[in-house]
């Protein structure tokens, strides 16, 4: 039983992150994920410059 549940779980974050598009203002209709992707290496770099 819990493995189901959590197959469903994975099955729906998965979808979460890579199917629908983010809401966000600025992210276009990108993913999550792909927004993500886009935008870390301007995070880490944000990073090493604080």
């Amino acid at each position: 039983m819990i493995e189901g549940l959590q197959a469903d779980l994975d099955e729906w974050v998965r979808s979460y992150n890579e199917e629908r598009p983010h809401q966000g203002r600025w992210c276009f209709g990108k993913t999550p994920m792909q927004t993500f992707l886009d935008t870390a290496p301007l995070a880490k770099e944000k990073m090493i410059a604080a």
